[in-house]
């Protein structure tokens, strides 16, 4: 079926609050008119700040109501759209500048009205994301031309330009539940409209868009230079310091863990984590919540490997750090470096050798003790094989 904006006639979505989109089997829609959608206009932009609102605006956003949202996982995937679709990008004026669901007939941008039907996907989506990519002047929506980049990615224009100046991303139905998109209110497009600018103009600012994929492997050192983004705020984070970094902020942390991506969860992480008493103090989403446990539970099986082994093995594995600095955090143990850290390994695996058993016994099945050390109590089995590391320190000093 032709897209038709002009066609009002439409049938009501299962769930919806509102009138949705005209299906056929080619999966081409009937686009409701702009007026339609129940629009309400934000007074901000980031094409000047990634984080244009004050301070004091920050725990209104990052309420625990949206805490449940893989926005680490969403803002990955939009970053790889963008890198992917080969687009040339105005860093200094890209923006986020819309938000719309058709779904629910709500939309949340910087204009007066939602984008034109016209310049929308062509396919049933439940949510659509338009960037800026050039434009520097105030914003005005009559298109021009469109261009399809694939099925759910096309980019418009209001100028008689060759360069297209936004871009529509919208997501597929099982893509939007996979990060939570259900309850797709205009509430819950605002929380998305300030928290996606945000991120996206941060990223576009500091070249995230070249580094699409892999973990991220630079971070600072946890000994010592976390100290310099751990009392950041979220503000000073999106102004400032690039994306890779925001995993070390107690404030992100405490108020927006959910912003965390795959990327973000690498051993020297969870090992900060822990050394600085967050791991079970933080929210973490349920796909971050599964990475930070299956790190965790590798890195108990390499400890009693390496209690069995009188530490022979090589101690530079980050997993096996990671169980280390579940003993360390000690008044007995003078650990301020990662070099303390080495040098007092083999001296812990010796120590808790005679008890190897108990040991294993303890923290056997790895991933029960590795949910235990994520859960407010924390792993009384860890508890226990202190205890025997202090037993044995007696027993050696007897």
């Amino acid at each position: 079926m032709t897209t038709n904006a002009d066609d009002d006639s439409v049938k009501q979505f299962p769930g919806s609050a509102g009138p949705a989109l005209q299906e056929s089997n080619s999966r081409t829609l009937t686009l409701t008119p702009a007026a339609q959608y129940k629009h309400q206009r934000q007074r901000v932009n980031f094409r000047l700040k990634a984080q244009p609102l004050s301070n004091g605006m920050i725990p209104w956003i990052f309420r625990p109501a949206h805490e449940h949202l893989d926005i680490g996982g969403l803002f990955e995937h939009l970053m790889q759209v963008l890198n992917s679709a080969g687009l040339t990008v105005n860093k200094v004026n890209f923006t986020l500048a819309n938000v719309l669901s058709p779904f629910t007939m709500s939309s949340v941008g910087f204009n007066l009205n939602p984008p034109p039907s016209q310049a929308m996907p062509n396919v049933t989506a439940p949510i659509v994301f338009t960037f800026a990519l050039r434009q520097n002047t105030a914003w005005v929506w009559p298109m021009v031309a469109r261009q399809f980049r694939s099925t759910y990615v096309n980019t418009w224009t209001t100028e008689k330009s060759a360069l297209p100046q936004f871009v529509n991303i919208a997501l597929d139905l099982s893509t939007a539940k996979k990060f939570g998109l259900t309850a797709l209110t205009w509430y819950r497009l605002q929380y998305l409209y300030y928290v996606i600018g945000m991120m996206t103009k941060n990223a576009v600012l500091r070249g995230h868009r070249r580094q699409v994929g892999a973990k991220y492997t630079t971070g600072p050192d946890v000994w010592s230079d976390y100290g310099k983004i751990q009392h950041q705020t979220i503000t000073a984070l999106a102004l400032r310091v690039p994306i890779q970094y925001w995993a070390y902020s107690e404030q992100l942390l405490e108020l927006a863990p959910n912003l965390l991506s795959d990327r973000h969860i690498t051993p020297e992480f969870v090992q900060f984590c822990i050394l600085t008493d967050r791991l079970n103090h933080t929210n973490f989403s349920e796909p971050r919540r599964r990475e930070v446990r299956d790190l965790l539970s590798d890195a108990l099986m390499l400890f009693v490997q390496q209690v069995n082994d009188l530490g022979d093995a090589q101690l530079d594995t980050s997993e096996t750090l990671i169980a280390l600095a579940l003993l360390v955090r000690r008044s007995d143990y003078p650990v301020h470096s990662e070099r303390d850290l080495h040098k007092y390994a083999r001296s812990v695996f010796s120590a808790l050798n005679k008890y190897s058993d108990q040991v294993s016994q303890l923290l056997v099945p790895f991933d029960r003790v590795a949910d235990q050390m994520l859960s407010i109590g924390g792993s009384r089995a860890l508890a226990r094989v202190s205890s025997l590391l202090d037993l044995s320190l007696q027993e050696d000093a007897e």
